[in-house]
Parts: C-alpha cells; sequence; structure tokens
C-alpha cells in the first residue's frame, strides 16, 4: 500500500539487505533452501512473514522491518552414520526480529547504512546429547545484532562494491543454555 510517501508492506516477503551479490554480509533477513539446486542464487530464497514501512524522501528511503516469523533454512546433509542424529533447535526470540536501514539511491553512488536484531541463518553446530545409545547434534540458531553499512559505484565498465558489518560481540556464541 502506497501512502503518500510512505509504503507499507506486509506478509511473506524475501527481504533483501545490500548490494553484494554472492556473499552479502549485511542481508540479515534472508533465509535460504540451499537444497534446491538453481542456476541463480535468488530461486534459493524463501519468502518469510514481515512488515516493512518505508518513508520515501527523493533519493533517500528510511525502512523499518519487523520480521516475526523463523523459517528454517534448508541444508545438504549427507547420510549421517548409524546411532547421530541431527536436528533443528528453534530459536528464542523470533518475534523480536527488527531492523531499520538509511539507504540512498543516485547520483553516481548507492549506500545505506543499517541495523538489524535478528535470528542468525547460519547456525552453530552443537552436542545436544551423547548417550551409549547414540549421539544428538544440533544446528543451533541465535540471535544477533548487526550494525553495517555498504556502498556501490559504477567505474567504467565495473563495479566497486564495499561491505562493513559488525555483529555485537555480546551475542552470544557458547553452548547452549
Amino acid at each position: 500500500m502506497r501512502l503518500g510517501k510512505f509504503d507499507l508492506r506486509a506478509g511473506r516477503q524475501v527481504i533483501v539487505w545490500g548490494r553484494a551479490d554472492k556473499v552479502n554480509p549485511t542481508d540479515s533477513w534472508s533465509t535460504r533452501d540451499r537444497t534446491l539446486l538453481a542456476p541463480n542464487d535468488d530461486d534459493q530464497r524463501l519468502g518469510v512473514a514481515s512488515l516493512q514501512a518505508t518513508w520515501n524522501a527523493g533519493a533517500y528511503r528510511v525502512i523499518a522491518l519487523w520480521q516475526p516469523e523463523w523459517r528454517y533454512p534448508g541444508f545438504s546433509v549427507p547420510p549421517l552414520p548409524r546411532g547421530v542424529s541431527l536436528q533443528n533447535v528453534a530459536p528464542a526470540g523470533t518475534a523480536k526480529q527488527s531492523g531499520i536501514k538509511l539507504d540512498h539511491s543516485g547520483g553516481g553512488l548507492d549506500w545505506s547504512v543499517s541495523y538489524a536484531h535478528s535470528i542468525d541463518r547460519t547456525p552453530d553446530l552443537t552436542v545436544l546429547s551423547a548417550e551409549p545409545r547414540g549421539l544428538a547434534v544440533g544446528l543451533v540458531y541465535r540471535p544477533i545484532t548487526t550494525v553495517g553499512a555498504d556502498a556501490a559505484i559504477p567505474i567504467g565498465k565495473f563495479g566497486l562494491r564495499v561491505k562493513s558489518p559488525t555483529r555485537d560481540p555480546r551475542t552470544p556464541t557458547g553452548p547452549i543454555r
């Protein structure tokens, strides 16, 4: 819905932050199904329920995002040895995922600065239990806070892209509790 200088979007959406093509460190929102073999990596992106509000002011946009839904990324996992199981561990605080971005496009230089509090789409691998009957290993998805900046500028026939993500050092990385 468009309301003057404001755009509102609600529903399952593919949200991409950042201007990188393959490795995109400022993209905190894209969930991918890597089991899908596709010639274009963008075809692996899954829509996730989100509410996005954008204020358009000429070459500038302020984008606020709330993403209360969590969808597990898909990974191709080879057969595991007998007695070993792998499971996704549900993340806590999925309704608290939110972010804001100031974006500028035009004039030869495109750039943005962003803040995101989300669930990391790259899981940690942890031992959930080790017993005589088997080993249970878990994919643990933790909350992260990311502050990032990116820029892109054309130089002749080439494009120069710069990224600078910073993750909050207080983000837990140890064993799950």
